[in-house]
């Protein structure tokens, strides 16, 4: 799933975003029709359509998010190791 995590600032230390939920929303005779992120699409699916089998799968990103990030600073650390 493609993310792209904010920064998002608040009355907290810090706070992280995984994506915007909505791209355009237009009114239509019954409701609206919302475009939406591959982020907004599941999270609205377990809000809205009780759709328990996303929850996991929203859970796990932001772990595989850090878990990148911490390889991606081992490997630079190794790099300047070698010069």
């Amino acid at each position: 799933m493609k993310i792209n995590p904010k920064q998002i600032n608040g009355n907290w230390r810090a706070g992280r975003a995984l994506d915007i939920h909505s791209t355009s929303s237009h009114p239509q005779i019954e409701g609206y029709h919302t475009n939406r992120t591959e982020m907004g699409e599941m999270v609205y699916q377990v809000k809205y359509q009780n759709d328990r089998s996303k929850i996991a799968l929203i859970a796990e990103l932001p772990q595989n998010m850090y878990e990148n990030n911490f390889r991606l600073m081992d490997t630079l650390y190794s790099l300047t190791l070698r010069r």
